[in-house]
Order: C-alpha cells, then structure tokens, then sequence
C-alpha cells in the first residue's frame, strides 16, 4: 500500500529488541513506537482510572446536591446507560481501527476525550448531558485501548511476555491516578481536577504523534488480500467486515479468549461493590463497622494484588516457553477453589480469606494473561481490531450480566453472593472440562488456522 508503513511480523528484528534484551520486535517496528505505547497505556489509565470518583464527587457537589441515599443509584444509572453503549460500539470501534488505522483512531479518541472531559463539570442535568457525556469518553476510551498495538509491534515469540506489559502499565497509571486525584480534592475544585487530568489526555495525543506508528494494518511475509484497497474484489460491505471479528472465533483459541473476556467481565462487579458488600454484611451498618469492613477489604484486595504481581512477573515470561493448556489447568482450579473456599470460611478476619485472595489474584490473572496472549498471537492480522472489538464486547456483556443479575440476587438475599460464587466456580468448571475434552482436536485446528490469510478463510 503505497504511502503507508508497514511492518512484518513473521520476521523479529533483531537489532530492536526492548526490556534488556527480553522481547523481540517485528520487523519496521522502532523502539520510540514501543516505549510509546507503554508510556499512552499509562496516561490512559491514569485518567480512566478516576472516572468513577470524579463523577461521585461532581454529583455530591452543589452543582447537582444529589443526596447520599441516592448517590449510589443515580450512579448506577449512569452506567446502566453507559453499558449498551460500549457493548455495540466496541465492535464498530475494531472496525475502525482496521479500516482507518490505529493512529488516527488513538489521535482521535485522545483529543475528543480531553475536550469532553475538561467540560463536563460545566454540564447543567445529570440526565442526559452527563450521561451523553460519560458515553461519549467511554467509547473514545475505547479507540485507545482496543488498539492492538502490542499484537501489531511484538514479534511471536515475545508476546507471551508482551501480553503483561498493557496492564501493568494501565495499573501504573490508574495508581498514580487515584493517588494524584486524592491529593488534589484537598486543594483544587473539581473544575479544576477535571482540567487537570484532560490535560493527560492532551498529552497522550502528543506521544501518540510522536510515537505510534502510521498506516491502516501490518502486513504478515506471506501475501495478504487487502479487502479494503483491492480492486480485484469487491469492497466489502461494513455488516460482513463486523461479523468477521465474530467469525473470526472459528479458530478455537481466539474463541478461548472470547469466553476467557466474557468470564472476567462476570467477575469484575462481584469482585468489587458486591463483594465489599459481602464482606460488610458481617461487620453491621454502623459507620465504625462499616469503616472496619472498608479497611479489611483493602486489605484483601492487597492480597489479591501479590497474586496478582505474581502471575504477571512469572506467568508472563513462561507462557511463551510452557503449553497454554497446562498454563490454564491451574488458572481454573485455582479459581474453583479459591471461590468455594470464600463459602466455607465464612470468616472475613480469618487468614484463610487471605489466601483466598492470593488465589483469586493468581487465577484471574493467569486467565486474563492467556486470554490476552490468545488474542495477540492468533488475531488474523488484517483483522485485529476487529477481533479485538469483538473481544471487548464479550466482556462488557459479562459485566452486563453480572451487574443485573448479581445485583438482583443481593437485594434479594444477602446470603445469596454464596450461590453466586458457587456459581461462577461451576461455570469456570465447565469451561475447563470443555476445553479438556475437546484439548487435543482444538489443539491440531487451531494450529493449522492460527495464520488466517483471506476474510475467505474466517467467513467460509
């Protein structure tokens, strides 16, 4: 495609290898692209990390005086309306970055974002200008963080290690976010605080412009059909290139990845507001009690943290070097245990929830580091902000479902988060005996498709 970069991966560059020697980037790919996607990662988690409490505090303020009794549910409405959003634009969201190309797409959704942003405390209704608003950065939050870059600049044989990479450095950045945000309440005004972090995302469209790299996708050594540019074929209409992300599931790892995603949006609210409430639910209603359950549930989550670390240290160097199969068996088994053992201590205070803990943060992120390591090697490559769209939409339906359903079944009975754990174990379960009765014929078919090379060869 004349005028646009182009990278190959079927071939390491060997004289650009990054982090002491430790990944191999694919040929054309300069090592300003690569620090410069890890330092963008960053900069969007910083500011993506406070959304949340940032519109907590702007509703509490005498701009809207919404009361304590209905700030929680006035929240939940926000993002009630925020999920079907993400859920069709995540789709369309790959789309784009297939046809018009990651660096547009990335410049785009920064600038727009930091603009939005910096007015939203001047928004006058809750419903529909803050909404319209939240929607609005959510979405171009997306054109960021779908972009398969570390796919598109990571050799294969790096991208096992590569595939820790984005939520470390995600994590470094919402750290430091929620750190700075904290601080500032002090002594800024939230007008102000707003400003502040649009300023991030004005930068991170600077270091886009400076260091992503251009063109629409990265062509592999062996030919590929531009179903875009060819004149030979005929242009493909935008409804078949959607469900080619979806049918792009035929290769049975990216379909593991897809039910991996699905999984961790089941868990993500369950591992959060309703497991604070859990946890609460021993300790009573009073504000000292409360504060005691809050300091406890710190304290877990710290726990989980060091599992967490653990898997992304060790797990992302062994899993370029060990099968994935025998990389999920633990992962899973982890999780069944980890999860039925919270029924069975019914001791919040109790060493044993620690290790519980521990569990979770090993097993979820081992998962979360296949799935990812899934969806980096085997994406066909003309098409991976499409799979990559399709992927974060399996994980915002999880967390549709978990929200309605977990949700539900709290208010109904405060004892039922058991069933609720007992029920994610089962389904991590059945996955896992799935997988292992059908391992060795997954295993021949996704090898002998992991190179997809025509749309022909995913819509056929």
């Amino acid at each position: 495609m004349k005028g646009e970069e182009t990278f190959n991966e079927e071939i390491p560059d060997k004289q650009n290898k990054v982090l002491f020697g430790q990944i191999e980037l694919s040929l054309g790919t300069k090592v300003r692209n690569f620090y410069g996607m890890l330092l963008l990662y960053a900069i969007i988690g910083c500011s993506a990390a406070v959304q949340d409490t940032l519109i907590t505090f702007l509703l509490k303020s005498d701009k809207y005086n919404i009361p304590k009794s209905d700030l929680g549910k006035t929240v939940g409405k926000i993002s009630l309306c925020e999920l079907p959003v993400r859920l069709i634009g995540a789709p369309i969201v790959g789309l784009l970055l297939d046809r018009v190309g990651r660096k547009p797409m990335i410049l785009i959704g920064s600038s727009l974002s930091a603009i939005i942003l910096f007015y939203t405390p001047f928004l006058n209704f809750v419903f529909p200008d803050l909404v319209i608003s939240r929607c609005l950065i959510t979405v171009l939050f997306g054109f960021i963080i779908q972009a398969p870059l570390i796919a598109d600049y990571v050799h294969n044989n790096s991208k096992g290690r590569a595939s820790a990479l984005m939520p470390i450095n995600f994590m470094i950045g919402a750290i430091s976010g929620e750190v700075l945000l904290r601080n500032l309440l002090k002594v800024a005004r939230l007008d102000m605080i707003y400003g502040i972090y649009s300023l991030f995302l004005g930068a991170g469209f600077l270091v886009a412009l400076a260091t992503i790299k251009g063109g629409k996708y990265h062509v592999s050594a062996t030919p590929q059909i531009d179903i875009v540019q060819d004149n030979n074929q005929q242009q493909s209409s935008w409804w078949r290139d959607l469900l080619t992300g979806l049918k792009a599931g035929r290769n049975p790892w990216i379909s593991l990845n897809f039910v991996l995603t699905f999984l961790q949006g089941v868990q993500g609210p369950l591992g959060s507001a309703i497991y604070f409430l859990w946890i609460q639910s021993f300790y009573g209603d009073t504000e000292a009690e409360m504060q005691k359950a809050s300091v406890r549930v710190a304290s877990l989550n710290i726990f989980n943290q060091i599992g967490t670390f653990a898997v992304i240290i060790g797990g992302s160097v062994a899993i370029d070097k060990v099968s994935k199969f025998y990389f999920l068996i633990p992962g899973v088994l982890l999780h069944i245990f980890g999860y039925l053992a919270q029924v069975l201590v019914q001791n919040p205070d109790s060493w044993l929830m620690d290790v519980t803990q521990v569990m979770q943060g090993v097993a979820g992120t081992g998962l979360a580091l296949v799935g990812s390591f899934l969806g980096n090697r085997y994406a066909p490559v003309e098409h991976r902000g499409k799979v990559f769209g399709v992927n974060a939409a399996f994980n915002v339906a999880g967390t549709m479902i978990s929200n309605s359903l977990g949700g539900y079944l709290f208010d109904e009975d405060k004892n039922l988060p058991y069933f609720i754990f007992i029920g994610i174990a089962t389904v991590t379960a059945t996955i896992f005996l799935g997988y292992l009765s059908t391992y060795h014929k997954w295993k021949v078919n996704a090898e002998q498709s992991s190179s997809v090379q025509t749309p022909e060869g995913l819509l056929n």
